[in-house]
C-alpha cells in the first residue's frame, strides 16, 4: 500500500512508500535520529505551512490557499505569511522591538511545471533601524530576490534556490550609502519526511559577492541541519547552523562541535 503526499492546492507530487532505505549516518545526533527513523512508515500527508521552506531557504511550494501562518526564528524575527491562492503568497518579516525596529514585506509566486517539479520566485525589501531617539542611530536598507526549483518524490524533497541581496546603510550623520556590489547565496536543500510529524532537514549555502564584496568568494559556506516537528497547527524546528569557514573552525568549533544551535516556532491559523 502506498500513501500520497499532498502539497499546495491538493496537488499530489509523488507517492510515499511503506518503508525507506537506511541511509549512512553522519557524526551528529540529529543525523543519527534521521538514520534510525528512516525505516519508520510514512504518514498520509504533510503540513502545508512547512512546505514553503527547507530551513531558511524558500522552496517553490505554496501553502494552502487562504492559509495564515506565523513563524518565529529564534523567537525574535517573525514571518507572518498569507496565501492568496495556490500560486501566490505574501507577508512580512518583522522583529520584536527590543533594540531595533525592522520590517521587510515580501511576495512569492510559484507554479507547477511537471508532476514532480515546481518553480517559483519572490522579492523582498525593507529597512531596519534603531529607535529614533538614539543619538547614534544607524540603519540598513535591504532588498532581495530569489529563484527556486523544487522536486518532490514521495518522502524526498530537493530544493535549488538562488538569492540575490543588495544593501545600503545610513546614519544620522550621512545619507544612505549604497554598497558597491551584491551578495549571491546559491543554496541546495533536502527534506526527508519521516512521518506526519517528523522531518529531517539539511541545506548548504555558499556566500558569494560581487565588486567590493568579492574578496572571499569560495571561502564562505554555511551548512544547516535539523529536525522539524509539525502538528495540525503548531510546528517548529531544532537544529544547528555550521559555518564552514576558517575563523569558525580555528576558534569556535571546539566549543560548539555540532554547530550553532537554532530553533524556530510557528503556528498555522
Amino acid at each position: 500500500m502506498k500513501n500520497e503526499v499532498e502539497f499546495f492546492d491538493g496537488m499530489v507530487l509523488g507517492t510515499v512508500p511503506e518503508r525507506g532505505v537506511m541511509k549512512k549516518s553522519v557524526k551528529c545526533c540529529a543525523a543519527l535520529l534521521f538514520a534510525v527513523s528512516f525505516a519508520l512508515p510514512a504518514g498520509a500527508g504533510d503540513i502545508p505551512a512547512t512546505g514553503d521552506r527547507i530551513i531558511f531557504s524558500k522552496t517553490a511550494l505554496t501553502p494552502a490557499a487562504g492559509e495564515l501562518s506565523a513563524t518565529g526564528y529564534l523567537a525574535c524575527l517573525w514571518d507572518v505569511n498569507y496565501t492568496v491562492n495556490s500560486n501566490l503568497s505574501t507577508g512580512v518579516f518583522v522583529n520584536l522591538p527590543f533594540y531595533v525596529l525592522g520590517a521587510f514585506p515580501h511576495v512569492d509566486a510559484n507554479f507547477r511545471i511537471s508532476d514532480n517539479w515546481c518553480a517559483g520566485s519572490g522579492a523582498m525589501a525593507g529597512a531596519i533601524s534603531s529607535y529614533a531617539d538614539n543619538p547614534d542611530r544607524e540603519g540598513l536598507f535591504a532588498s532581495a530576490a530569489h529563484l527556486a526549483a523544487t522536486g518532490v518524490y514521495g518522502r524526498h524533497l530537493i530544493n535549488f534556490n538562488t538569492t540575490v541581496i543588495g544593501v545600503s546603510d545610513y546614519s544620522k550623520k550621512k545619507l544612505p550609502n549604497i554598497q558597491n556590489g551584491t551578495f549571491y547565496l546559491p543554496n541546495i536543500g533536502y527534506r526527508f519526511t519521516l512521518n506526519t510529524t517528523w522531518s529531517f532537514l539539511v541545506e548548504g549555502t555558499s556566500i558569494l559577492g560581487t565588486a567590493d564584496n568579492a574578496e572571499r568568494n569560495g571561502e564562505l559556506w554555511v551548512i544547516n541541519y535539523g529536525m522539524r516537528i509539525a502538528g495540525a497547527n503548531l510546528f517548529g524546528d531544532v537544529g544547528f547552523v555550521f559555518p564552514a569557514i576558517r575563523e569558525y573552525l580555528e576558534n569556535t568549533w571546539k566549543f560548539t562541535p555540532f554547530g550553532i544551535p537554532y530553533f524556530t516556532l510557528g503556528y498555522r491559523f
